[in-house]
Parts: structure tokens; sequence; C-alpha cells
């Protein structure tokens, strides 16, 4: 999963850009940072990277000569292509000299697990006052998608940048949208002065270029509001409407057979004891919260596609699409009309303003009660309200 290549014969402007005498007074800056979209006809996504780093401080400048390159070996393989510096016009290249590990990685969130693999490099013989240069790709895409590629890149990086480009091209078999996700603050493409946008086809492929110089560093503010990114996101989606992603979105949620186990059963049964619908839709909530703890396994197809009921109920953990499609399952077969929902927890509003795409982070359950909708998250503590009063911050 992880190889020493050469560079792609389609990435540009490579040659002589870790030479660059351009010069910053920042601890850490990036002469040139470059990023590379394309979007193949099989589906994949290969994501190319070069940063070219220099600073003014040695611990700033050595820290990176310790680079981890992340991503998942169930679907992708990471190829790097340069990993070296330059020194006094000379260039060293260490890519199969470097001090190598492999490191599985934990989400920051508690229980939750999504294959992914850190490849650290370390340089042998780097100094304070050396142009270091990386360059590296991913290649792949989660099978989830069904060969519907999508990809989004952010503009800014937490350093002074001063050449960035990020070109995204596709094969003109595929019907791409791109659009440029605006920052709510500052961070945006179009901030510096000279920002271009060229658009060229070449053969069967389109490239789209967006070109700056001289970036400041992005801005990140913990009272940033809700909803919007802060700094801009260049996305490209093969979905066309959000229709599109709702058939997508279905398909995952459809089960090959009804949940039929013995525990699932006597779950029914105990639920009906409760006299009314309103109580039996609280009772399978209260008891989906209470039961079934949070614990992710969002692994390959797992990462969107939730696991079937009975196995879910036979283990006792899932995530919010484990539980939601257990309560969905539960609801209807206590007469209710209920389905798995999906939204954007961390930018709600997300949806209304970029291009159409499976970019969704958490899963609820709309049911109707006595005609009225009400939505369910399975994931909250138990619920100790009623019907009437359940908390209604996903409304």
């Amino acid at each position: 999963k992880v190889t020493l290549t050469p560079d792609p014969a389609w990435v540009t402007g490579i040659e002589a850009s870790g030479k660059s005498q351009a010069q910053h007074d920042a601890p850490l800056y990036f002469p040139r940072l470059y990023s590379h979209t394309r979007l193949l006809p099989s589906g994949d996504v290969h994501q190319y990277h070069q940063f070219v780093i220099k600073g003014n401080e040695a611990s700033a400048v050595l820290n990176e000569a310790r680079q981890g390159f992340v991503f998942n070996p169930a679907f992708q393989r990471l190829e790097v292509h340069f990993f070296g510096l330059h020194r006094q016009g000379e260039s060293f290249d260490f890519k199969d000299k470097a001090k190598t590990q492999l490191v599985h990685l934990r989400s920051d969130l508690p229980g939750v697990y999504v294959g992914q693999v850190q490849a650290i490099f370390e340089m042998p013989e780097a100094r304070p006052t050396d142009t270091l240069e990386i360059r590296f790709s991913t290649i792949g895409s989660n099978p989830v998608f069904a060969g519907k590629p999508s990809h989004w890149q952010a503009w800014h990086v937490t350093g002074p940048v001063l050449e960035r480009v990020h070109e995204t091209s596709w094969h003109n078999s595929l019907p791409v949208n791109l659009e440029v996700w605006v920052s709510g603050g500052g961070n945006r493409v179009q901030d510096s002065p000279d920002a271009q946008t060229t658009r060229t086809t070449e053969g069967d492929w389109t490239t789209v270029r967006h070109s700056a110089t001289q970036l400041a560093p992005a801005r990140f503010d913990e009272l940033h509001a809700k909803g919007w990114p802060q700094t801009d996101v260049i996305q490209a989606t093969t979905f066309q409407s959000w229709d599109e992603v709702l058939v997508w979105a279905t398909t995952l949620f459809e089960q090959p057979a009804q949940p039929s186990s013995a525990a699932y059963q006597t779950l029914l049964a105990e639920l009906r004891q409760h006299p009314t619908q309103a109580e039996q839709a609280m009772a399978a909530l209260r008891w989906v919260q209470r039961e079934i703890r949070y614990v992710s396994l969002s692994l390959a197809e797992n990462s969107h596609r939730p696991y079937a009921p009975d196995e879910v109920l036979g283990r006792r953990f899932g995530d919010c699409k484990d539980k939601s499609l257990l309560l969905s399952h539960l609801l209807r077969d206590l007469g209710l009309k209920a389905h798995p929902a999906l939204m954007m927890q961390q930018n709600p509003k997300a949806p209304s303003r970029v291009a159409p795409a499976p970019m969704f982070d958490h899963a609820v359950v709309a049911v109707w009660i006595d005609d009225q909708l009400h939505v369910m998250d399975a994931t909250l503590p138990e619920e100790v309200s009623s019907l009437a009063y359940l908390t209604p911050w996903h409304a």
C-alpha cells in the first residue's frame, strides 16, 4: 500500500520549485504549495501534493523533517515521489533511505475507528537552513461511493504561502461540478490581488487551475459562525443533484432482509406493552439510547453504510447510522412511518451552499406520530422527557 514512484506525468511546475530564492520572515513558511485533484473514469481519486518548506527557526524546520502521510489502506494506496531537501544548489532525495513506520490512527472522537494509517517518514540529514520538499499521492476511493468520485481541498494552510496552486482535472466522460465553497470570514481564494482561475481542455481531460501568491496564514476563530468553513474549500463532485445524492444514500440503508432475530422479536413484544404509539416510540428511543453503546467501526464501506440491525442488536454497539437504522425498523414495526435522516451536524446549512455531494456527518430518525413530524437522535443520552418535549435542536 506504500510505494516509492516518480511523479505522475500530468503534474506541472515542479522542476525548479524547491530552489526558489523567495524569502519570508515567518518562523515557517511555504515557498510553494501545490495540490492536484484528478478524478478518474474508474471512480478513483488521485490526490497529489507538493510542499516546499523553509523557515527562520531551527526547531520549526527540523520538526517538518518528520512527516506523516495519512491514507486508508482499505481502498487507497500511498505513493511517495520525493522526500528530501535542497541545499546550496544541490537536491537530495531520501525517500528510499528515510526512517519509516506505519501507525494506525484513532479518531479524535472517543469510540470512533476509521481504519486510517499514517506512514511516518523521517529525513536523516535535515539542517535548519535547508529547503525541504515533499511530494506524494494518495490514490483510490471508498467503494461506498459506487464509482462517483468527489473531493474537497482547503485553500489555505497554517503558514504563509508565497505561491499557491491547486488544479482539478477530470476525464471528460465524468459529469463534474466544480465549486468554491466560500468561507464565512477571511481565507478566501480571491483574497490575493493576483488570484487567477483558468480552465483548459486537452484531449480527453479538462483542468481548472486556481493560483495566487503571497497568501497569509489561515486565520481560525473559535467563535466562528457555525455553518461556514474557515477557509475556502474547492469542491469537485460528480453528483448532479441532491435527488441523486438521496438515491445513493437510500440504497445504503436498504437491507436485504428484515430484522428477524429472537432478540429483536422479544424487544418488539416488550415495546408493544405500552398503551399508545407515542409511548411505544419513546420507549424504543430510550432503549436504543440506553442499551446500544456508541462505538463506530467506520471501516471501508461502513464509513457510510450501516451494519444490519440484527448484528447491531446482537453486539450491543453501533454509531449514529447503525442506531438510526435499528430505531427506524422498530418504529415501523410498531406501525409508524419512520425513516433515517442524514444531516450535517458540523455545518448544518452547508447543503444549501455547496454542490450536491455525500457530505453528511450524522444520522437521526424522522418519525410521524399523530400526523406530526418528530426527530429522534438515538446517540443522545437516554431521553427523560415525554414526546412533547423531545430534544428539538435538530429542527
